[in-house]
């Protein structure tokens, strides 16, 4: 059975859409044979920047404006400022979906002892990547 791995995509004052696309590059390698799903894609100009990383990498993406097939992930990730109250953490936890989860500069609320272990892949998409690749080569 395939595995998937959903990924957040939204480019807001919260979601760092841009970096999980960049983050991508840096695991494209672990990516062969995985269902990528990037959700809650909103912007045309992350749509285009993963437009060019399917061309750049021939990795084939999903890309949703929903949520669409979180339940089924075997890992749901993302990059936040702040916050991570848009993602679908909720919707992962309901699912039994682990969760992969940075934040820049995260508010109090946010401080945990996995959150402050991603800190610096929150702002190098070459370590949120690395992370990516981990998890997924985990998956045997």
């Amino acid at each position: 059975m395939t595995k998937i791995l959903a990924l957040d995509g939204s480019e807001s004052i919260h979601g760092r859409g841009f970096l999980v696309v960049s983050s991508l590059y840096w695991c494209v390698e672990a990516l062969e044979g995985i269902d990528v799903r990037i959700l809650d894609v909103t912007s045309r100009d992350v749509q285009l920047a993963l437009d060019v990383f399917q061309w750049d990498t021939g990795v084939r993406l999903t890309v949703r404006p929903d949520a669409e097939g979180l339940e089924d992930a075997a890992l749901y990730g993302g990059i936040a400022f702040r916050s991570a109250a848009h993602l679908r953490l909720s919707e992962a936890a309901r699912h039994d979906v682990p969760t992969l989860v940075a934040i820049q500069f995260p508010a109090p609320e946010w401080m945990s002892a996995p959150i402050l272990a991603l800190g610096n892949a929150a702002f190098d998409p070459k370590l949120f990547g690395e992370r990516l690749r981990d998890a997924v080569r985990s998956w045997g």
